[in-house]
């Protein structure tokens, strides 16, 4: 359930998430899975935060087993490989290396918390000033 607290609206890219999802993954959404997009090839401080976030989640072992991650594009901040490494061998990720994902309209300006409710579909556009508060959302 998705409660009041947070900042989850109405995600009108649903169905295009969906067969995003389908053709580029062969993978079905389900409603027991939340999804975290991440364009790797956004801006440098916006990556830097939630590839800290992220790392510091799966380093101990407190990411939610109902996350999955999916990495859009190439990461082009050297310095955070390692990050990367971590957060892929050590969670559920998905990898989108050639940055289909803006082929099918999902709405993805800043990284993306989508969850599926029985076809009714709520996002999260997550802002620099909000990674705390999505930390706490998907952490055990």
């Amino acid at each position: 359930m998705i409660g009041c607290d947070y900042s989850f609206e109405k995600y009108i890219y649903g169905d295009n998430f969906k067969t995003y999802l389908k053709k580029e993954f062969y993978f079905d959404l389900d409603d027991k899975h939340f999804y975290y997009l991440i364009d790797l090839e956004g801006c440098s401080s916006c990556v830097q935060k939630n590839l800290d976030m992220l790392e510091e989640l799966v380093s101990t072992n407190s990411l939610k087993d109902d996350v999955f991650i999916i990495f859009i594009g190439s990461l082009y901040i050297k310095d955070l490989e390692g990050k990367f490494e971590t957060i892929f061998l050590n969670s559920k990720c998905l990898i989108d290396d050639q940055g289909k994902a803006f082929l099918y309209e999902l709405g993805l300006s800043k990284p993306l918390l989508i969850k599926s409710d029985s076809n009714h579909y709520k996002s999260w556009l997550v802002s620099d000033f909000e990674i705390d508060k999505v930390k706490s959302f998907i952490k055990k």
